[in-house]
């Protein structure tokens, strides 16, 4: 088939250039058909024509293969399917019902598929017109996949403008406003028509209009600014606001865009931090320490009034100062110092230091760390603790005369106990080396181990009030003589109770007889209730009886004494003293001495 027959170009073309088909003169229409065949083969529109009822292509221009993405000759399209050619996502049944329906399309836009799977956003014109018996379409669609993508980014801008929280303002070179958002109307209480009505003169206490041209300029030449000013509601009531604004020129048109932020919360923020940053320095002004803080190069930026007063010179006189000129002034020698520590290692520090004028310092750095974890400056914290030390001082001369009148006491107690009872003389004093022993692999620390060796060198002293001859019987104790014998552990708790030892020294001789399982005297309490200074008493005082001589008895032997023990451990005797005491004989190879 030729170039769509001279009757069909003619129909296509007639309908595009809104040629009449009346023209009388023949010669002057195949002359025009020529031209325009030139004009169809250059338009960047796609433009052919295809036979109604089968859908096959009559003819197709070069545009029309560039627009479906196609690397063929136009000629190669002839005789296809307009199917074939074109994917439709729309149902391509409407443009057939709106051809059969009407005979003609106007402007009508969908999307397709091309064969290459890009997707195309056309606009389509077309008319039905009879040849020869058969309906033929003549149709041109032009590629606005460009401009559907541009109107797509101008309504997701407009979008987001319109939801932004801040708000926006488009502004005139004369100062009006040309659009606003919805936070824009919101924040300023006018309606939209009021605002569009306005200029930016109405709302900023700022700008005024003699003004604005030269603002104007300076914006253009710069692109970009942010201010600070104050805005007006329709009230009249005022608020700071922070205003980014971008120049822009679109087309003919130049416009200030501004986007707005509220600054009522910031200052707020801003007033209270001051208020706050002023009462921290009364706050630390009217302590007693001295408070000073530090760079990261260790020159000082900021001291409160102590320093001042210690040092005797104002604040401002000290600021600047590197930490070690600042306590040359307060006569201290600057070596391991806890503010060098902490720059050394980044971690909090402190010690105790003493002037050349005998005052003692003590001294706590703290770091002040940036997000990124980096020092940037440093708290010291110092007081002055001479006074406290002087007490600590005789308070420890207090304690050690204490604890020298404590043992004299024991000791006193201890030998008039052993006086009384010739027999048992060093009894309570080779109980004392093995309970300490016992205690030690216990892991008790000193002050706990003092108290169980003076329970062990006292532990007996309730016999005083036994008479001397029951104590040093050479036969067996009668029934009535051993209960008076077991009396001697609440003996030695009342004797005990009313001096004040730093241990509970009466409670463990008042339980050094007790048994586990509740057998013992002179009170019958089970495992829970004893304490563990007695428990390691009871194992203690029965190995050294059993290994010792007796009136009423030989020795037993050390080997008995701890067979003893062994036999006992768990119902009588604690398992894990038992355990201790055996291997300090058996491995450590203890002895009493």
């Amino acid at each position: 088939m030729q170039l769509l027959g001279e009757g069909s170009q003619c129909g296509y073309l007639f309908l595009s250039l809104g040629i009449m088909e009346n023209d009388k003169h023949l010669n002057d229409r195949l002359k025009s058909l020529k031209i325009y065949k030139r004009i169809i083969n250059f338009t960047k529109d796609g433009v052919f024509s295809y036979n109604f009822n089968q859908g096959k292509i009559l003819f197709a221009n070069q545009a029309l293969v560039d627009i479906l993405g196609l690397e063929v000759d136009p000629k190669k399209l002839i005789g296809k399917k307009v199917d074939e050619i074109i994917e439709y996502i729309q149902d391509p049944g409407t443009v057939r019902e709106k051809l059969k329906k009407e005979g003609q399309i106007h402007n009508f836009e969908y999307n397709f598929k091309t064969l290459a799977g890009q997707d195309k956003w056309v606009m389509h014109n077309a008319f039905l017109r009879e040849a020869d018996g058969e309906k033929i379409v003549e149709s041109v669609i032009r590629d606005i996949t460009y401009q559907k993508k541009i109107e797509k980014e101008i309504l997701f801008n407009q979008f987001v403008l319109d939801h932004m929280s801040n708000p926006v303002l488009w502004i005139t070179s004369e100062g009006g406003i040309d659009y606003v958002n919805q936070a824009a109307i919101d924040i300023l209480d006018y309606s939209k028509e009021e605002l569009l009505g306005s200029k930016i003169f109405d709302i900023d206490d700022n700008f005024f209009q003699a003004d604005w041209p030269e603002f104007w300029e300076k914006i253009k030449k710069q692109k970009t600014l942010t201010v600070e000013t104050t805005y007006k509601t329709k009230t009249g009531k005022t608020f700071p606001v922070e205003i980014i604004i971008n120049y822009m020129r679109y087309n003919h048109s130049q416009h200030l865009c501004a986007v707005v932020r509220n600054l009522t919360e910031r200052h707020r923020v801003e007033s209270a931090l001051r208020r706050s940053e002023e009462e921290k320095s009364l706050i630390l002004d009217s302590l007693s320490e001295f408070v000073a803080y530090y760079d990261n190069k260790l020159n000082l930026l900021w001291v409160n009034k102590a320093v001042s007063e210690v040092v005797g010179e104002s604040s401002s006189r000290l600021i600047g100062l590197n930490w070690n000129q600042v306590w040359e002034k307060v006569n201290v020698e600057v070596g391991v110092h806890p503010v060098k520590s902490v720059i050394q290692t980044g971690k909090f520090h402190k010690k105790e230091v003493t002037s050349r004028d005998g005052k003692s310092w003590l001294i706590r750095a703290y770091p002040v760390k940036n997000i990124e974890d980096k020092i940037v400056g440093i708290v010291e914290v110092a007081l002055d603790i001479s006074q406290r030390k002087s007490a600590e001082y005789q308070r420890q001369l207090n304690l050690n005369r204490t604890r020298r009148i404590l043992e004299e006491t024991v000791g006193a107690l201890a030998a008039t106990s052993e006086r009384r009872d010739p027999y048992t003389a060093g009894h309570q004093r080779r109980v004392s080396q093995l309970a300490c022993a016992i205690a030690k692999e216990l892991g008790f620390s000193p002050n706990r181990l003092e108290g169980i060796r003076m329970a062990a060198n006292i532990h007996d002293v309730g016999k005083v009030y036994v008479p001397a001859e029951i104590l040093s019987k050479p036969t067996t104790l009668t029934q009535l003589e051993f209960n008076i014998i077991q009396t001697h552990p609440q003996i030695g708790y009342d004797i005990l109770k009313e001096i004040e030892f730093p241990w509970p020294i009466a409670k463990i001789v008042l339980q050094h007889h007790e048994k586990l399982n509740g057998v013992g005297y002179p009170n019958g309490i089970r495992s829970k209730e004893i304490l563990v200074g007695a428990k390691i008493l009871i194992v203690a005082d029965v190995v050294e009886a059993m290994a010792s001589h007796r009136p009423y008895r030989a020795a037993l032997g050390i080997n008995a004494a701890l067979s003893e023990i062994e036999k006992g451990k768990g119902e009588l005797y604690d398992p894990e003293i038992v355990e201790i005491c055996l291997k300090l004989f058996n491995r450590k190879k203890f002895k009493f001495k």
